[in-house]
């Protein structure tokens, strides 16, 4: 079953008490008067167990989302008005941004498509990767200035792995002390094929030894730190490599392995 509901000016909220046992596919677009889901309080089961992918574009009164479904396997949230991120349903006792803490070393949620932007109150996503998202093979987040991975906000480092992913890209994510950093640092997932940076970060040289060796696209930008691109030569499958606004970059060493 798939429900879409598109530019709702009056709409102000959606019951889910009961849930919608048989939605696999729920998309919400340009409901600006939206402001929060109601009857969750009571439930006891996942109230969309079979859902598969939600999409929620353009409800900037939006604060917060329900538990997800372990089964979700693609999360798109455009122009949101969300500060935190959610998590996943794993318990009776779930609720809110704080749900799975205590659960996530035993859940596997099967999200492999994650897009976030424009969320321009959004200022952690630890709800999210407190829990191993060993399926996700895209993860985009771009435009949330706010973003920060602070020290009470960051998650452990093993729910950090993401081994399946293939395309990141982190765009605009919170400045220096953002998300972009804490992704770099404590994944370094050597299954990626596109890798796009771009806004204020750390990163002083890219990459690091032995890291990123699958990697086919890259794109680096605004990287106010950069100043050294020497390991690129050790990309052996790198086919496209952009580079631009890096100020501190004095030198672009030649890289002639790149493939056609």
């Amino acid at each position: 079953m798939r429900l879409t509901l598109r530019v709702l000016p009056a709409l102000q909220q959606i019951n889910c008490e009961g849930g919608f046992q048989q939605l696999k596919y729920l998309s919400i677009y340009e409901c600006e008067q939206w402001e929060e889901w109601c009857g969750l309080e009571a439930e006891a089961v996942p109230w969309c167990p079979l859902l598969k992918e939600l999409v929620i574009k353009y409800c900037p009164k939006l604060k917060a989302l329900p538990p997800l479904p372990l089964r979700l396997q693609k999360l798109e949230l455009q122009g949101v008005g969300l500060s935190d991120s959610p998590a996943f349903w794993v318990g009776s006792n779930c609720g809110g941004s704080s749900c799975g803490t205590s659960s996530s070393s035993t859940s596997s949620p099967s999200l492999s498509d994650l897009r976030i932007g424009r969320c321009g109150e959004l200022t952690s996503v630890a709800g999210l990767f407190r829990h191993h998202l060993t399926s996700l093979r895209v993860l985009e987040i771009t435009y949330c200035p706010k973003l920060r991975m602070s020290p009470n906000t960051v998650t452990p480092v093993d729910c950090f792995s993401l081994p399946s992913l293939r395309s990141l890209w982190l765009v605009d994510c919170g400045g220096s002390d953002g998300l972009t950093p804490a992704l770099l640092m404590q994944s370094s997932p050597t299954s990626l094929s596109t890798l796009i940076l771009d806004g204020a970060n750390h990163i002083t040289a890219f990459p690091s030894e032995g890291e990123f060796t699958s990697l086919r696209e890259l794109r680096l930008a605004g990287c106010g730190e950069l100043a050294s691109i020497e390991r690129l030569k050790s990309l052996p499958h790198l086919k496209e490599l952009t580079i631009r606004e890096c100020p501190k970059l004095v030198q672009a060493a030649a890289v002639d392995n790149l493939t056609h």
